[in-house]
């Protein structure tokens, strides 16, 4: 996560300002670590860890398509 705030931090943008899209509990908590929104994305792989992820996320869906 180091490189995305770096990147982000390059082009002015504030890591806060940033929404990132993940399936699986590391990859959360790693967006989180980077300062950025994390919403997670049902994946039938990481269904054990399903209310870890709505926990930790700031919006938790099934599809992209729920987001029009």
């Amino acid at each position: 996560m180091l490189d995305f705030t770096t990147s982000m931090k390059s082009v002015g943008v504030d890591p806060y300002d940033c929404i990132a899209f993940e399936k699986v509990l590391p990859g959360i908590k790693g967006i989180i670590a980077a300062g950025m929104q994390a919403y997670g994305v049902y994946d039938r792989y990481s269904s054990h860890e399903k209310e870890k992820i709505r926990k930790l996320s700031g919006c938790y869906i099934y599809d992209f398509s729920e987001l029009m």
